[in-house]
């Protein structure tokens, strides 16, 4: 280019610009401009291309909002492209997560940055695990994104042992996964021996039984003659019964 100005008896200057169409090494446009009537002598002056004008992508996107990220990318500048959202445990609502291509690359400056934005952490639904083993019911929780731990132990005349008596939260949404559900595991009915109480007097026996959280009914076996000695009772000593049985207590 400065060869055939020089021909045409003109003296030339540079400068340098990018361009995104122009290889490196080119020249992009001159001034005057190709056809324009000069002097002899007259400076023209070259633009040469620099190529491509390439920017490296910011650090300090992750946590931040939407309008903060574009903002910051626009100082670069870069624009956004895609954007996408995901749940996170660990990023707050609305905020940037991870963007791509990574900090630090080097990219043309009309570059688009990808942005996946957090949702906050994903809500699950609390299962019902009342009635279940403790081992199912830690595999309902897991198989919902829970855990789970026994906050203690109940007796239960309608739950089995070992089996789920009460849950905390109750079933249904309002939990986040990760989060914990604590549950109250059976013991079984509560279970007692009843103590021999034959031949003491009736009120020693009542007294007895009810040390046992065992109540007593009285009964008559033939004439009843002496009502205030126990002859025999039901069940006998030595067996176990849920608390709360009854004891029959017979008199002659």
């Amino acid at each position: 280019a400065e060869k055939t100005l020089k021909d045409a008896g003109l003296t030339t200057k540079r400068d340098v610009e990018y361009s995104d169409t122009v290889k490196a090494g080119r020249v992009t446009r001159t001034n005057p401009k190709a056809g324009a009537s000069v002097t002899k002598k007259q400076v023209v002056t070259l633009w040469v291309s620099q190529g491509v004008k390439t920017v490296t992508v910011p650090d300090g996107l992750p946590g931040k909002t939407r309008a903060e990220a574009e903002a910051l990318l626009k100082k670069v500048p870069l624009t956004v492209g895609e954007v996408t959202e995901e749940y996170s445990d660990t990023v707050a609502k609305d905020q940037v997560i991870r963007i791509s291509p990574d900090p630090g690359t080097v990219l043309p400056h009309d570059s688009r940055i990808d942005l996946v934005i957090s949702k906050g952490r994903e809500p699950v639904t609390v299962p019902t695990i009342t009635g279940m083993s403790v081992d199912d019911a830690q595999k309902a929780l897991t198989a919902a994104g829970l855990t789970g731990a026994a906050s203690g132990e109940e007796f239960s005349d309608t739950v089995p042992e070992g089996q789920i008596i009460s849950q905390d939260p109750k079933p249904g949404p309002g939990l986040f996964k990760g989060d914990k559900v604590t549950f109250v595991v059976s013991k079984g009915p509560e279970m007692v021996t009843v103590p021999n109480v034959r031949g003491k007097t009736m009120a020693e026996a009542e007294q007895m039984l009810k040390a046992q959280k065992l109540t007593s009914t009285r009964r008559s076996r033939l004439l009843g003659l002496d009502p205030d000695h126990v002859y025999d009772q039901t069940p006998a000593a030595g067996t176990k019964v849920k608390v709360g049985t009854t004891i029959t207590l017979d008199y002659v």
